[in-house]
């Protein structure tokens, strides 16, 4: 596998599990608005798993119109979870030390997210421009696509694509990595290699025809594998 990559000129990445673990964040923020209004099946962490990758206001208004009696579900999470978890992220062993030398290769760097870049919330900034910011990984990125940059979030692959225009870079000459499989049917859509990052734990997301990884990494290093970077 050692520069397999050495190719590869750009690397985008997912955010959610892949940079930063966010899994435990989102699932608190959901149940606390469960716990808030009564919702005892599904259980927030099933919930989760079901929609893993895609966005949640389809499956949570399809909740709420269950529900009934104004429960609301797309407007009290996105609260639930900006004001109170967002910045309980998990930090990866390794994830700063391989950006860090990824971009000093001299590679170009993006994110493509289904979540909101920048936006303001009860006057307090949120997004994923934030977050990247609280793990001192924002000044390495080029270019972040965000769920406001696009008609149609992964595993559509128009977000890959327009982080691709931005930087100015060649399909065959990038690779994308991410944890599911909206990830990884996104980025075979733009033609770009995908690598799947199995250090948060086990790709979650619906079966997705031809939304197959080309590697699988097992630690954030052995990217730097791939690319035929030395490891710290």
């Amino acid at each position: 596998m050692s520069g397999e990559l050495a190719h590869v000129r750009t690397v985008i990445f997912d955010f959610d599990d892949t940079l930063a673990g966010t899994n435990h964040a989102r699932v608190a923020a959901l149940q606390r608005v469960f716990d808030e209004v009564g919702v005892r099946e599904p259980t927030a962490a099933d919930f989760w798993a079901s929609i893993h990758g895609r966005p949640y206001d389809g499956p949570l208004a399809e909740l709420s119109e269950r529900l009934g009696g104004g429960a609301d579900l797309t407007q009290r999470y996105p609260r639930a979870y900006w004001l109170h978890e967002a910045a309980n992220l998990r930090r990866y062993d390794g994830i700063p030390d391989v950006v860090a030398r990824v971009a000093a290769s001299g590679r170009a760097l993006g994110v493509v997210t289904t979540k909101r870049r920048r936006f303001l919330l009860d006057g307090r900034v949120c997004g994923v421009d934030d977050q990247l910011r609280l793990l001192d990984l924002e000044r390495f990125f080029d270019v972040v696509v965000g769920f406001e940059d696009v008609a149609r979030t992964k595993p559509d692959p128009e977000g890959v694509f327009l982080a691709l225009e931005r930087l100015g870079a060649a399909p065959e000459h990038a690779v994308m990595v991410g944890d599911t499989t909206a990830d990884f049917s996104a980025g075979r859509g733009a033609g770009v290699t995908v690598c799947r990052a199995a250090w948060g734990g086990e790709s979650t997301g619906p079966a997705i025809p031809g939304a197959i990884p080309h590697y699988t990494l097992r630690r954030p290093d052995e990217l730097l594998d791939l690319l035929g970077l030395e490891r710290g």
